[in-house]
C-alpha cells in the first residue's frame, strides 16, 4: 500500500515539475515576444531629426505649421501662390523622371495623418492612399509612391528651411530654396540619414494679361534614393516686400521729418504728446495684426 503511494506521489511531482516548466516557457516566450514588440515600437519612434546626419538641414527660417511668409530682415516673401487652392499639392504626379513618385505637400498647412492624404489624380487614373508604414509620422509633406492604384507615403516632412538667392549682377533677389528632411531615416541603421527634397524658386512676374498667378513646375529630378528636387518658376518666386527699399526711399527726406517732429516737440510737446504716442502705438500695432493676419489668410 504504501509502495503504491509512494509512486502516486512520485508521478504527481513528475507531472507538476513538467507544468512548471511549460509554465516558465510560455512566460519567456510572451516575455521575448513582448520585448521584440517593444524594441520595433522603439524603432519606428526614434526621433532620428536630432541626430548628427540631420544638423545641416536644422530649420531657421521655416515655411509650414502655419508660416507661409518667410523673411530675412525687412524683406519679405508671399508663398500663398504655392498654396492658393487650399489642398494637397501632388508634384511631380506622372512625371516620368520621379518615377512614380510625389511630393505631397501642403506649403503652408498643419501636419496631418499621412492616411488622410486626399486621392491623387494622375490623368484619368486616381490614386487613393495605401497602407502606411508604422514608421511614418505626420507632418505637412510626404514623399510617396505610387503602384497599381494606391500611393504609399515613405518618407514625412515637417517644415521647409527657406533661404533666398541673390543675383549680384542685377543686385536683387532672384529666388530661394526651399529644403525638407524626412523625420525618418533614408540610410542604414548604421548610417542613417534623411531623404532630402529640394524646392527651388525662380522669380517671374505674370504679366499684365495673365488669367492666372499661378506658376510653373519643372526640372524634377532624382539624386539617387535619398534625394530629389523640383523647380518652381512664378510670382511666390520673387519678393513681396522689400523693406530695405522703402527704407532708401524716404531715407533722404530722415532729416526733414525729424526736424519738423523736434520742433512741434519742442514748442508743443505738451500738447501733441498724447496724440504722437497714440499715433506711434497705432501704427506698431497695426503693422503686427496686419502681418499675422496676411499670413493666415491673405497675401502681401
Amino acid at each position: 500500500m504504501r509502495l503504491f503511494f509512494d509512486k502516486d506521489i512520485i508521478n504527481f511531482d513528475i507531472k507538476m515539475k513538467f507544468a512548471n516548466i511549460a509554465l516558465i516557457s510560455a512566460a519567456s516566450a510572451n516575455f521575448l515576444q513582448e520585448t521584440i514588440l517593444e524594441l520595433d515600437a522603439v524603432a519606428a519612434t526614434t526621433d532620428f531629426t536630432t541626430t548628427k546626419a540631420w544638423k545641416p538641414y536644422t530649420i531657421h527660417n521655416k515655411v509650414g505649421e502655419g508660416v507661409c511668409q518667410p523673411h530675412e530682415g525687412a524683406i519679405f516673401w508671399d508663398l500663398k501662390h504655392l498654396d492658393a487652392h487650399k489642398s494637397v499639392e501632388y508634384i511631380g504626379a506622372g512625371q516620368s523622371n520621379f518615377e512614380r513618385h510625389t511630393f505631397a505637400v501642403e506649403i503652408c498647412g498643419f501636419p496631418t495623418e499621412a492616411s488622410t492624404l486626399p486621392v491623387q489624380t494622375v490623368g484619368d487614373t486616381k490614386f487613393t492612399v495605401g497602407a502606411v508604414p508604422s514608421t511614418t509620422k505626420k507632418g505637412n509633406a510626404y514623399w510617396t509612391t505610387a503602384s497599381t492604384e494606391t500611393f504609399v507615403p515613405t518618407y514625412s516632412f515637417l517644415s521647409g528651411n527657406f533661404n533666398s538667392t541673390f543675383d549680384e549682377t542685377t543686385d536683387e533677389y532672384d529666388g530661394w530654396t526651399l529644403t525638407y528632411a524626412s523625420q525618418e531615416n533614408c540610410g542604414t541603421t548604421d548610417e542613417p540619414k534623411p531623404f532630402v527634397m529640394t524646392v527651388v524658386g525662380v522669380c517671374e512676374e505674370p504679366k499684365k494679361d495673365a488669367k492666372t498667378t499661378a506658376g510653373v513646375w519643372s526640372d524634377y529630378k532624382l539624386a539617387g534614393e535619398c534625394s530629389a528636387s523640383v523647380t518652381y518658376t512664378g510670382k511666390a518666386g520673387c519678393v513681396a516686400f522689400n523693406g530695405n527699399a522703402v527704407w532708401k526711399a524716404i531715407k533722404p527726406f530722415t532729416g526733414v521729418i525729424l526736424i519738423l517732429v523736434g520742433g512741434l516737440m519742442t514748442f508743443a510737446g505738451a500738447k501733441f504728446l498724447f496724440q504722437l504716442v497714440s499715433a506711434v502705438v497705432t501704427l506698431v500695432v497695426t503693422i503686427v495684426f496686419y502681418l499675422t493676419i496676411s499670413n493666415l489668410f491673405f497675401g502681401l
